[in-house]
């Protein structure tokens, strides 16, 4: 199934992201890979179920009821069609140890990225594994 496949190309450069937090550029290049994989996960999505009765009906309402599907998508049409996302940085002391945390300028709640992109991928799951429940994906 091309949607689990990308699924777990999208954890795998999560996990990138999070080991490389300390290295701007290559978070960077680890958060577009993953907004990429992503987004082609939805894409598939859309494709598998669209034609099945009630399959679109249930799509959309995945997507409207989404906290992240929309602010993903323009993320990565951002990153690919205009430029790349510029982020904010911010460190984070606790117990003396001093982590470099990445934020989105316009996400309007206290997820800092790596926070935001877990809660994604979770949701993501979560979309795959009502359909498989539903009948509308033949593998999970």
């Amino acid at each position: 199934m091309k949607e689990n496949d990308k699924l777990q190309e999208a954890k795998y450069f999560y996990e990138k992201m999070t080991e490389s937090v300390d290295f701007p550029p290559i978070f960077g290049y680890n958060l577009s890979a993953f907004l990429s994989a992503s987004r082609s996960i939805l894409q598939y999505l859309l494709k598998d179920v669209k034609t099945q009765k009630k399959g679109k009906v249930w799509y959309d309402d995945l997507i409207k009821n989404s906290k992240y599907a929309k602010y993903f998508r323009d993320k990565r049409d951002t990153n690919i069609h205009q430029n790349i996302l510029q982020t904010k940085k911010g460190i984070d002391i606790n117990k003396g140890q001093i982590k470099i945390i990445y934020y989105f300028k316009d996400w309007k709640n206290s997820e800092d990225i790596i926070q935001l992109c877990n809660n994604y991928l979770n949701e993501l799951q979560a979309f795959l594994q009502d359909g498989h429940k539903k009948r509308f994906l033949n593998f999970f």
